[in-house]
């Protein structure tokens, strides 16, 4: 998945529910008003501009196929609409927009999760949105929207049983955005209101989330216990999946290859082991298949996960720790 947005990495302050209260849970597109699905039906670059480059305006015929949220009440609807993409940051603006997407071409048959704000209609919020996601085939990112949008007001505990029932319902993987939200449910509930959603992921079959999605879990899951203060679970949770994330990396051969490496997840590795509460999680937190897979590994990692001298050596050390040698 393409992702196009600045981060906007700023310090949440989460508010304590009531028990049973709705608590509102911020989402990556909470700022925007309105969010629907574009597909491409024609792209052309404006002549004299050469091939598609930054900054390069493209004629676009476009087909919205879904409103997903339009909370600034603009009556939007589904239909065909014609527009140019200019494929660059406006001035002063801290928004991208399609800035970017040059590089990957934009193209007829392709499809976008365009977040935007504004008043216009389609063809203005096409043209300057605050953000764009390429949609593929490697992950149901309409899904993840569509069921933050329908959860993010409910109960802590009911938000947490829909994105645990995502995890589980056998269809496409899902993204970045329901790893995202699940990680800040984490964050946001009780031991109690969350353990079935800790549970889901730490047992997800590999295919129910894409590689962005690991990589964005893992991440955020880091950032919640690097500081000692996330509640034990979470710690285990954390311990765990890198250790499955990096034995179903291993397993896997994939092309492009999945951006969750094994030298980058060594890194997360590295912190563990000089961590003394991340490694007092490791006999618990590593089953013993999972194991098993490792010390395959480290006796000798795939050619699309080659790695250094010292890498291979931390991921000794490591499959030592787990054996508790």
């Amino acid at each position: 998945m393409s992702r196009i947005r600045i981060s906007m990495a700023l310090p949440l302050v989460i508010l304590a529910a009531m028990p049973g209260a709705a608590q509102s849970i911020p989402t990556a597109f909470r700022w925007d008003s309105v969010i629907f699905v574009a597909e491409i039906e024609r792209a052309d670059v404006q002549r004299g501009c050469g091939p598609v480059r930054m900054g390069c305006p493209v004629d676009v015929d476009a087909k919205a196929v879904e409103i997903l949220k339009d909370s600034a009440g603009l009556g939007l609807l589904p239909g065909t609409f014609w527009a140019t993409v200019p494929q660059r940051s406006v001035a002063g603006s801290d928004r991208v927009g399609w800035a970017g997407m040059a590089g990957n071409g934009i193209r007829a048959g392709q499809r976008y999760l365009v977040f935007a704000n504004g008043h216009g209609g389609l063809p203005s919020l096409f043209e300057s949105p605050s953000s764009v996601t390429l949609v593929t085939d490697g992950a149901d990112t309409v899904a993840d929207v569509r069921l933050m949008l329908a959860s993010t007001a409910l109960p802590l505990r009911q938000q947490a049983e829909a994105a645990t029932a995502a995890l589980s319902d056998g269809g496409r993987p899902r993204g970045s955005y329901l790893a995202d939200y699940a990680a800040t449910i984490l964050t946001a509930g009780s031991e109690t209101d969350t353990a079935a959603l800790a549970h889901a992921l730490e047992y997800a079959a590999p295919s129910s989330l894409s590689d962005l999605a690991r990589t964005t879990l893992l991440g955020e899951l880091w950032r919640q216990v690097r500081g000692g203060h996330a509640p034990e679970s979470r710690m285990h949770l954390f311990v765990a999946l890198t250790a499955r994330y990096l034995a179903i990396t291993a397993d896997e051969s994939t092309s492009p290859p999945p951006s969750l490496s094994v030298p980058g997840l060594l890194w997360y590795v590295s912190w563990i082991l000089d961590s003394e509460a991340a490694r007092a999680q490791l006999h618990g937190a590593v089953p013993q298949d999972v194991a098993d897979r490792l010390v395959r590994l480290a006796a000798g990692p795939s050619s699309g996960n080659a790695l250094t001298a010292d890498q291979t050596a931390q991921l000794q050390k490591f499959v030592s720790a787990v054996a508790g040698r």
